[in-house]
């Protein structure tokens, strides 16, 4: 669900989308609580302006950088600048195996992180098991939104997580032993009571989880 932004967040939206002054749009990032950069390009001076801006903040709870323009290092470097946020949101960044490597570390080391929300059709399968890794040793992520392949479910899952959250966007339909094998991943995490799921899945296969249907996601 997207939760309307405040009159100040939208303007520094706006900023960042060209439509006013950047330099004092990033000026006010300093006590920012939340900040929605989805689908901005952030490239070059607008980054090296991000950066900067949020090296000092110290309340910044939210991120939106979804389907963002910029390259993958630089959320790497929010990440370890940013000490108090809760929620980051990468969906449609396609993180190759090297570049998810520094990602996963700073994912792991990032003590407050709650929820994260990542993925694109296109990542592979070395990606997610390298974020999987660094996901079942993080002491309090509790809610993932996985925009994923069925056959990449298991990577990140399989040999448990500590999740309580879970939504999986499937960009692909899933045949039976696909379904399967997505259903065995899931319920190998112990922690999980609330699961998000596509059409076709079976309920009962999740005993003591909380389960909502959702539709399949177009490619």
């Amino acid at each position: 669900m997207n939760v309307k932004l405040s009159t100040a967040e939208q303007e520094i939206r706006d900023r960042f989308l060209g439509e006013g002054d950047l330099e004092n749009a990033v000026s006010d990032l300093g006590l920012i609580k939340r900040l929605d950069l989805h689908g901005v390009e952030l490239e070059g001076t607008r980054a090296v302006l991000l950066t900067a801006a949020l090296k000092a903040n110290r309340t910044l709870l939210s991120l939106n950088l979804r389907g963002a323009h910029v390259e993958k290092g630089v959320v790497t470097t929010l990440l370890g600048q940013c000490g108090a946020l809760q929620c980051l949101d990468v969906r449609g960044w396609c993180f190759s195996h090297e570049e998810m490597i520094p990602f996963a570390a700073a994912v792991k080391e990032h003590p407050a992180l709650r929820t994260l929300r990542i993925g694109a059709e296109k990542m592979d399968e070395s990606a997610w098991r390298v974020l999987g890794e660094a996901v079942s040793e993080h002491p309090r992520l509790k809610s993932m939104i996985l925009a994923i392949r069925c056959c990449h479910v298991a990577a990140i899952l399989r040999g448990g997580t500590p999740l309580v959250n879970l939504t999986l966007e499937l960009s692909d339909p899933c045949g039976e032993g696909c379904r399967r094998r997505v259903t065995e991943a899931v319920k190998s995490n112990e922690a999980l009571r609330s699961l998000t799921l596509p059409e076709g899945f079976h309920k009962e296969d999740f005993p003591g989880i909380r389960v909502s249907d959702q539709r399949v996601l177009s490619t």
